[in-house]
């Protein structure tokens, strides 16, 4: 958890550097920031940033209700064992998400990322350990299936026509196809391999990704409140519904064979026919806040 939180205090610092990077770097006589392609790199370092800042925010919380307001070492540690999933879970996502950030932040200065003139090679140096401290992700990724499973004793059916749309939203539809789709993969990977689905690891992979996004999506909607937060989360969930199809998919085809892969990912196909969001102009919204405060817009 510590590590996530680290990896997500980078990030924030360097969504800023690379605004402000970008206002001040001019080419065919204007600003950078003024491209639509750089406006999208920024606008996709804030969603993601978002995202793994929300499942920080509301781990830290369900931290300290569990601890009750003692503070002893017992208490902290009897929390982390009962959030240990979610502590994987942001982990993993807060590093990666720190990585992405730094290869854009690289991207936006060009030349300039490279040479030790500017700080953007060392952020991405220094970066990159974060993925191998504490577990490295493919060992997280591989624990976090189990570890949900053996909580949830194996209880993951899925119902007919049990999508609920939370309050109509277009993205409210997203995260119920893709809790629902877990709920699917989950099932289907107990029933089949049962007490020896932590050996499977073509399945575990994708199971985890599908697992990391529902989480962060659930995270950033139920923390948007006010029009720029509700635009991070609505990019968010809209392009991590489509990931988390894709790894449905994958999970599905590592398990199945035939008729029944074939129904499945019908079934996957069904549960994610969804309507479209259009979120160009939400990302050059986040873009512009960034640029105009020279900083990550929800610091």
């Amino acid at each position: 958890f510590k590590l996530g939180a680290m990896c997500s205090g980078g990030a924030r610092f360097i969504i800023g550097e690379a605004a402000r990077y970008a206002l001040q770097r001019r080419q065919f006589g204007r600003p950078i920031a003024d491209f639509g392609a750089i406006r999208y790199k920024l606008a996709e370092m804030i969603v993601r940033q978002y995202a793994a800042e929300s499942m920080l925010y509301r781990i830290a919380g369900l931290l300290d209700g569990s601890m009750a307001g003692r503070h002893d070492g017992d208490a902290l540690l009897s929390a982390l064992e009962e959030y240990a999933i979610e502590a994987s879970i942001v982990k993993v996502a807060a590093s990666e998400t720190l990585d992405y950030v730094v290869d854009e932040n690289v991207q936006i200065h060009g030349g300039n990322g490279f040479v030790r003139d500017y700080d953007a090679e060392r952020h991405y140096r220094d970066a990159r350990v974060n993925r191998i401290f504490e577990g490295t992700n493919e060992i997280n990724r591989l624990l976090i299936p189990g570890m949900l499973v053996k909580r949830a004793s194996g209880r993951f059916a899925v119902e007919a026509g049990s999508r609920r749309p939370e309050d109509g939203r277009p993205d409210g539809e997203s995260l119920d196809a893709m809790k629902t789709a877990a709920r699917l993969v989950l099932s289907t990977a107990a029933e089949k391999f049962g007490d020896k689905f932590g050996e499977q690891q073509f399945v575990l992979l994708p199971a985890a990704d599908i697992l990391i996004d529902v989480f962060a999506a659930d995270s950033a909607m139920a923390r948007a409140k006010g029009n720029l937060h509700e635009a991070a989360a609505t990019v968010f969930v809209n392009d991590a519904a489509d990931r988390v199809e894709v790894a449905a998919r994958t999970a599905l085809a590592a398990m199945l064979d035939g008729s029944e892969l074939e129904s499945a990912v019908r079934t996957v196909r069904d549960m994610f026919n969804r309507r479209p969001v259009k979120t160009a102009h939400l990302r050059d919204e986040l873009a512009a806040a960034a640029l105009t405060l020279g900083h990550y817009p929800f610091a």
